[in-house]
């Protein structure tokens, strides 16, 4: 029986087993591979030895919000334990500008190898802030209220610059 996490989609265009995929524009029931700047909405799984889905078939989609591991497909060689990012074509790499979506379980050799990932795992997030704590309330002088007010200003670009590079926040 498969899981209650694993649903049947229409194809809209040829899917590997192990793509990233995405509701095809306009539709909630079509999927396609996802782009490099496309959160998933799950993988399409390897079932009964099936390792393709033609356009117009139905495929398995193993949801985003399922526990565990999915067996993905490489966009070049990964190294386990390697943070994974989003590629393109639906597939996944160590490297590139996609945001980070899980860490690799295993090495992946080459382009279009599979490999197995753990999704919406990643590293927490690390920002350096330079604003104090009390040093506004404390400063002699506008001088040093400025230059407190443009260390926060800073810091909240960091913040917003680190929630963007994870794929939390957009970039506008």
């Amino acid at each position: 029986m498969l899981s209650p996490n694993i649903v049947s989609f229409i194809a809209a265009e040829l899917i590997l087993a192990g793509a990233r995929l995405k509701f095809a524009p306009g539709s909630a029931i079509r999927v396609v591979n996802a782009g490099i700047g496309d959160v998933e909405i799950g993988t399409a799984i390897l079932h009964s030895g099936k390792d393709a889905y033609a356009a117009e078939s139905s495929v398995g989609v193993k949801l985003s919000a399922d526990p565990g591991t999915r067996t993905c497909i490489a966009a070049g060689p990964i190294v386990a334990g390697a943070t994974v990012k989003r590629a393109a074509a639906g597939k996944v790499d160590d490297g590139g500008a996609g945001s980070e979506c899980g860490i690799a379980m295993e090495a992946a050799g080459a382009d279009g190898d599979t490999l197995e990932c753990l999704f919406n795992v990643t590293p927490p997030i690390s920002v350096v802030l330079t604003s104090t704590n009390g040093t506004m309330a404390a400063a002699a002088d506008d001088a040093a209220v400025k230059v407190e007010g443009e260390k926060q200003g800073d810091d909240i670009r960091a913040i917003h610059a680190a929630l963007v590079a994870k794929g939390i926040l957009s970039a506008t």
